[in-house]
């Protein structure tokens, strides 16, 4: 009888841990699952309106707006609530808005898209090379940004013109010089190789427009040292890059620039935060009317009539060991506006001009075809 009892006990004890073991088992499965389901709070991308948008309150309202579709929704319950109007549908991606006689446009665009996926695709495109460029785009309307190595420094080429242009108009506008002031081309200008001022034309006066038209639209080297020279030198010029462009590596002499600073001046033109609307207006005519023989980059990746609206700087030519294409400036799109700016270094001038078109191209299907 106690061998009974005692082989009762045993048994009793094995189920007991049995049970445990099992009741054990199933509280950290079920803890494991509350882990792996329990529902999280999704990355849903912040929506912003753009910086222009038209106030809900107050008696002032932007002439013109973009706004992005899942918050114009809201934003147009919102007006009616404030205004007491409607919003009026002009098209699937424009209304408009009536308010005292006065007629406000409202431009309707895709909702964002994946910048990682983006970013992606560009370096696909790069390829083996991808460290041998630098990227930087930036969409304007949806305040979406993209940087590859654009904080290394390549050799800006003839992009170092697009600065110099911008000191000198921001000189117009200080009243040290006038569009027409007229300066006589010299000995201590001349560059080689250049496109327009060769030195037949020492001893011949020019105005202040007509080398600032010689250096963006026809990329001469000459016209360069010429405005360097008169606003004191390239060390001059290199301090009021950094004091009043806000750049940190975007000069001729040393050849140095990043990505994002060629980006950075690029939005300043944009905004009209450097210049007077007047100057501004004339420096966006030069970017856009460059040279035929220098449209075969991000142009060929934009469809027409967005084409002929770039405003952009090329640059080009050998470097040691290789060679240089690179090319730079806004896209006014029928969607959102963006920059974009690639520079490269010890590429083949074919293949640099060929990936900038691809990326170009890339970009204006992901930002305006969504």
């Amino acid at each position: 009888m106690k061998l009974g009892k005692k082989l009762q006990d045993e048994v009793s004890d094995m189920k007991f841990y049995i049970y445990l073991f099992v009741a054990l088992f199933l509280g950290i499965f079920t803890l494991f699952n509350a882990y792996i389901f329990w529902p999280r709070e999704s990355n849903i991308p912040e929506y912003q309106i753009k910086t222009q948008e038209i106030p809900l309150v107050g008696d002032s309202v932007a002439t013109s707006t973009k706004i992005e579709k899942t918050p114009y929704f809201i934003y147009k319950d919102m007006v009616k609530q404030i205004y007491k109007t409607d919003l009026v549908e002009v098209s699937n991606t424009q209304d408009k808005l009536v308010l005292n006689n006065t007629e406000y446009t409202i431009n309707v665009i895709p909702d964002r898209y994946d910048s990682e996926i983006l970013k992606q695709q560009i370096i696909d495109i790069l390829g083996s090379d991808t460290e041998n460029y630098g990227v930087y785009f930036y969409d304007l309307d949806r305040d979406i940004e993209i940087g590859i190595n654009d904080d290394i420094i390549f050799p800006p080429m003839s992009i170092s013109k697009l600065p110099i242009a911008v000191l000198m108009l921001r000189e117009v506008d200080k009243g040290n010089f006038s569009l027409d002031t007229q300066s006589v081309f010299d000995w201590n200008s001349t560059a080689d190789p250049t496109n327009v001022l060769k030195s037949n034309y020492v001893g011949t006066s020019f105005a202040i427009r007509d080398y600032l038209r010689f250096l963006i639209i026809d990329s001469d080297n000459a016209s360069i040292r010429k405005l360097e020279n008169l606003m004191g030198g390239y060390l001059v010029t290199n301090e009021k890059a950094v004091n009043e462009l806000g750049v940190t590596h975007f000069f001729r002499d040393p050849h140095d620039v990043i990505a994002k600073d060629i980006g950075r001046v690029f939005k300043g033109i944009y905004d009209g935060t450097y210049l007077s609307k007047e100057t501004n207006e004339y420096m966006l005519y030069l970017l856009q009317h460059t040279h035929a023989a220098l449209q075969d980059g991000i142009p060929v990746g934009v469809p027409e009539p967005y084409k002929s609206t770039i405003a952009h700087k090329t640059g080009q030519g050998a470097s040691n060991p290789g060679f240089i294409w690179e090319d730079a400036g806004i896209i006014y799109g029928k969607n959102s506006d963006y920059i974009l700016v690639v520079v490269n270094d010890f590429i083949d001038i074919p293949t640099a001009r060929y990936k900038i078109q691809q990326v170009s191209a890339l970009i204006w299907n992901t930002t305006q075809e969504i």
